[in-house]
């Protein structure tokens, strides 16, 4: 995909002092350090893990330290923190689609960036995921050339639809997955550039 995309993503990742300010909250690229067993009992937490591809997985530090150092080598995706104050409370994974892993439905499209949350527990419908995934998608779409944000919502995880539409994203498509012996249907949701800063144009005057 586009070079300057990666040079920018490349470059991101150098800087060990990127941050974006995200209302009352800091987004901040992780490091091994935030790797803590704080942030294991998120990924092993039944709740958390519900309506996500991790269910019935169990995780060890390993997997996080991992899963960090992946996402710090790659060129597709950017991992940032969540941080109230200096405290971690989830995360933020965008990843910018290749091609062949379009869904059929937006086959039309070019420069699809998806969005993902992983959030403490403790700070569920306390709006925290919702305005983080502001910030960032302003940061995307002002900083990468696309004007598609997607989103990938099991049927049944109301809030997480919920948050999407509201950030004024729309119904495009579903798709059905196995998972070991369960068929899941997941609903996708399309966030334009244009319908994006109309619906949150008041965090941005």
């Amino acid at each position: 995909w586009d070079i300057n995309m990666i040079r920018k993503l490349i470059d991101i990742k150098k800087n060990n002092k990127f941050i974006i300010n995200a209302g009352k909250y800091n987004l901040k690229l992780l490091s091994k350090k935030d790797g803590t067993k704080n942030y294991l009992s998120w990924l092993n937490d039944k709740k958390t893990s519900e309506f996500t591809y991790r269910k019935n997985k169990i995780f060890n530090m390993k997997d996080v330290f991992k899963h960090i150092n992946d996402n710090k080598k790659s060129t597709d995706t950017l991992l940032l923190g969540i941080f109230k104050i200096n405290k971690h409370i989830g995360n933020l994974l965008t990843k910018k689609l290749k091609k062949k892993d379009y869904p059929k439905f937006l086959n039309k499209e070019k420069n699809i960036f998806e969005i993902s949350t992983l959030i403490d527990k403790k700070y569920w419908q306390k709006g925290v995921a919702k305005e983080a995934t502001i910030y960032l998608a302003d940061f995307i779409f002002k900083n990468f050339d696309t004007k598609i944000i997607i989103f990938c919502c099991f049927e049944n995880h109301f809030a997480s639809i919920i948050k999407s539409l509201s950030l004024g994203s729309t119904i495009c498509g579903t798709k059905i997955i196995n998972i070991k012996t369960t068929r899941k249907k997941i609903i996708f949701t399309k966030l334009t550039k244009t319908n994006f800063y109309k619906k949150n144009n008041i965090f941005f005057n």
